[in-house]
């Protein structure tokens, strides 16, 4: 019988808990096991090392978010599909880092722009709705969705009402012929 299957009938399995999260941690050996018992397990030595706090979960069971490194409960976390763990950022860390995510990297590059022609394409219409002519807060860019190609800016509102009617002319026409009764 060779030593793997000698280890096996005897069930020798050598796990200790994280020092930091208590999570439990098995090892293929008892020299790995002497090695790293007494350490953190990986998830919680790549959270040390970001800048946070040495312990991730608090004595009241509060988890400290890796971008704000405040403790909060676990329901301030979304959490991971598979394992059901909370992640490292708390909701509302993700939130303004998925915002800013959008608002810097995300918006120009759906369309194929980058962040320079994004500000020509602002400088040129003088920061005004290609539609309505009123000054845009948070100008959305208009395309063509049949071809992807980017027409202009345009406001929040005419960008929903092109939405809305489908970017279909022969409905445009007849909505300004229906205005224009009276």
């Amino acid at each position: 019988m060779d030593v793997a299957a000698d280890a096996l009938s005897q069930n020798l399995v050598f796990s200790a808990p994280c020092t930091s999260c208590g999570k439990a941690r098995t090892y293929k050996n008892k020299q790995n096991y002497l090695k790293s018992k007494d350490k953190l397990c990986l998830s919680c030595t790549h959270y040390s090392k970001s800048g946070a706090p040495k312990t991730r979960v608090n004595a009241l069971g509060e988890i400290c978010c890796s971008s704000c490194f405040d403790y909060k409960i676990e329901k301030h976390f979304h959490k991971h599909k598979s394992s059901g763990k909370p992640y490292s950022r708390c909701i509302d860390c993700h939130r303004n880092q998925s915002k800013m995510y959008f608002k810097e990297v995300y918006r120009y590059a759906q369309y194929g722009l980058t962040k320079e022609e994004y500000g020509q394409l602002v400088e040129s219409q003088n920061n005004k709705c290609a539609g309505c002519q009123e000054n845009m807060e948070d100008p959305h860019v208009d395309h063509d969705h049949a071809t992807n190609r980017v027409r202009g800016l345009l406001c929040h509102g005419c960008n929903a009402a092109l939405g809305l009617i489908k970017d279909d002319t022969n409905t445009l026409n007849n909505l300004i012929k229906y205005l224009e009764k009276k």
